[in-house]
């Protein structure tokens, strides 16, 4: 069997697509694993559906300060943080919780992890468990 230089460009290109798909899908892996990395401080943070957007929901945007407080809470237990509150999220797809720390001053924040997005918003409650072993007293603060 002779090799010939057509069959040299066709094993190329083949390996050239392989080694392009390879590195796509390990570029996707990566970005995946950068969207969901939150800070080192959050031990976790698990979230439920509360309600769609609507009638019931209006308060959250007309008066946020008086509508949140049924759904607002913490407490330190040990050493660790447990906040509880609720947030305004894309329907679709998947979104996480996160925070960040600023001086005395901690904010709750999420984050929209997945690809898939819609116009539909609905509110879930957040439940953060921050480790605290100093019992630090954080103005908590909640990005919209």
């Amino acid at each position: 069997m002779k090799i010939t230089l057509t069959d040299i460009l066709v094993v190329g290109k083949v390996l050239l697509a392989v080694i392009v798909f390879y590195s796509c899908s390990n570029l996707t892996i990566n970005d995946q694993v950068e969207k969901t990395k939150t800070h080192k401080r959050l031990i976790d943070c698990i979230s439920k559906f509360v309600m769609e957007d609507g009638g019931n929901s209006d308060g959250f945007h007309n008066n946020y300060d008086n509508f949140i407080k049924d759904y607002f809470s913490k407490k330190q237990n040990g050493d660790t943080l447990i906040i509880t509150t609720l947030f305004e999220v894309n329907a679709c797809g998947q979104t996480i919780g996160d925070i960040e720390f600023y001086g005395d001053t901690l904010f709750l924040k999420t984050k929209h992890i997945s690809d898939e997005v819609c116009t539909s918003i609905r509110f879930e409650k957040f439940i953060f468990r921050i480790h605290n072993p100093n019992n630090e007293k954080y103005k908590i603060i909640t990005k919209k």
